[in-house]
């Protein structure tokens, strides 16, 4: 699985975060991270046909950006965060990697 993270915006009540989880594998693992991603809203998913693999899209909102590292942290997965000009910083490390 590989996951992607980006601030989409920023207001007085916090920050707004996404997702997007790819290459995900069966049915389990669908139902695996559709279960860690509770309490996040799901705003897109689609189907690669050729892999056979699940492409998911969650958003959430922050307080604070430390609230986002914080919770990024315990992401059991891969996990980058781009910026608005496509730089991407490991925010959590695999523990396979």
């Amino acid at each position: 699985m590989k996951a992607v993270a980006w601030k989409s915006s920023r207001d007085e009540n916090g920050y707004k975060y996404k997702i997007q989880i790819d290459k995900i594998k069966g049915k389990r693992n669908e139902n695996r991270i559709r279960k860690l991603m509770d309490g996040w809203t799901i705003y897109a998913e689609g189907f690669n046909i050729r892999e056979k693999e699940v492409i998911l899209g969650f958003s959430r909102k922050f307080e604070s950006s430390r609230d986002w590292l914080t919770w990024a942290k315990t992401f059991p997965y891969r996990l980058l965060e781009e910026t608005k000009r496509g730089t991407k910083t490991l925010v959590k490390a695999d523990k396979n990697n």
